[in-house]
């Protein structure tokens, strides 16, 4: 195992792929050879900051309750589910798979939803991120489908300049 030294701290690597030509790292998604970062967490609105959490982002379709605005630094509405999708998964009228699936395709197909996309990002190559929505738990959230969107997406542009 090698060992790569970041601005805040040291970085274990876990994994090399030597096709795509990237590493997969210890609570980090990406680092290539030439040390191109992408470090995205995802929280809850509601846990505390940490230094470790760069940018905070809100990617919520409406504004949380009781949420004060020094909680997050930016707020991107359209890397959230579409109204309708978020009202009939609420609601019972689809159960996770389906609502996965259509939110999965609302990022690639949406225009909207695209650009958020594009613009989380640009972020991210400059700074580390922190995706977070109103939802105390993690694993059913759009806030991980939109993590693994991102990751796909810098691990194709990635792997197509090298």
């Amino acid at each position: 195992m090698s060992t790569i030294f970041r601005k805040k701290g040291i970085t274990k690597i876990n994994q090399f792929d030597s096709n795509l030509n990237y590493l997969a790292v210890t609570n980090f998604s990406l680092i290539s050879k030439d040390l191109f970062v992408l470090t995205l967490h995802t929280k809850s609105i509601y846990d505390d900051k940490t230094s470790s959490d760069g940018i905070r982002i809100l990617i919520t379709r409406f504004y949380p309750r009781g949420v004060k605005k020094e909680r997050f630094d930016l707020w991107i509405r359209d890397a959230s589910p579409t109204p309708n999708l978020l009202k009939e998964y609420k609601k019972g009228l689809i159960v996770w798979p389906e609502f996965s699936k259509r939110f999965r395709k609302q990022l690639t197909s949406l225009e909207e939803s695209k650009a958020a996309i594009d613009r989380l990002a640009e972020l991210s190559k400059s700074a580390d991120i922190t995706l977070l929505c109103y939802e105390r738990e993690g694993e059913n959230c759009h806030r991980t489908i939109v993590k693994s969107r991102l990751e796909n997406l810098l691990k194709k542009k990635h792997a197509r300049t090298v």
